[in-house]
């Protein structure tokens, strides 16, 4: 994901009105005060990933149900996850999902893969195509997870500013008894928000929308940064 694109994808709107207060403390993933965000081109790809996992559906319940009909591997490979996870249940499914999608997508920039720059697919799009970078991986946990019936009120995207590797990135979370885990593309092992104070929390997508991090938006828009980098590995 590089940066200096999605940086023009987050300029908020100066004209939008001021920001809801929706969510305080441990209620949203890193423990933040959560904001509605005023509308924008981020409120627009993500009603657009939302609207092609719905358009998807159908597909996969074919593949899922009247295999003989499947005319998708990429549809027939989500049901496999999603309901071999669902046999699973708690930190177990969060960890099968997490896994199984870091064994099916490869890591690789939007440009190589997809010819677009900062494009988000949807999950049969990156599953058929075998790779993706940050927000493929997390888009397809977050599909596949609500596939399975887990609470969507417990599931978010969350895009993050790592300190430790000075990049953006996205990732998906799951609250599990009270507790949000991490699921992420740069490892299989689930680890609690509390322990990854590198990661900084700036926008979080979800049921209800697009949210950011902190005060509302200031007077000229609200800038990410300029650096570029959607990371692959922890180290």
């Amino acid at each position: 994901m590089r940066f200096y694109i999605i940086a023009g994808i987050l300029l908020l709107a100066v004209s939008a009105p001021i920001a809801q207060e929706v969510a305080l403390d441990n209620a949203e993933p890193f423990g933040r005060a959560a904001y509605l965000a005023p509308e924008g081109m981020l409120w627009n790809k993500w009603r657009q990933v939302q609207a092609d996992i719905d358009r998807d559906a159908p597909l996969v319940a074919v593949c899922r149900n009247r295999l003989m009909q499947c005319s998708s591997d990429a549809a027939l490979r989500f049901a496999a996850i999603a309901d071999q996870s669902a046999q699973l249940s708690g930190r177990e499914r969060l960890a099968g999902v997490n896994r199984a999608v870091n064994g099916a997508i490869v890591f690789a920039n939007d440009i190589s893969v997809f010819g677009r720059a900062d494009y988000w697919a949807p999950p049969l799009e990156s599953l058929a195509a075998g790779r993706g970078d940050c927000e493929e991986f997390a888009i397809a946990k977050y599909a596949i997870l609500r596939d399975t019936e887990w609470p969507a009120d417990d599931l978010r995207l969350v895009i993050v500013r790592d300190d430790k590797h000075r990049a953006p990135h996205m990732l998906a979370a799951a609250r599990h008894e009270g507790r949000w885990f991490i699921l992420d593309n740069s490892g299989d092992d689930l680890a609690e928000d509390r322990a990854l104070p590198h990661l900084l929390p700036v926008f979080i997508l979800d049921r209800r929308g697009v949210l950011q991090i902190g005060p509302p938006s200031p007077p000229g828009g609200f800038r990410l940064g300029s650096e570029t980098g959607c990371r692959e590995q922890a180290g």
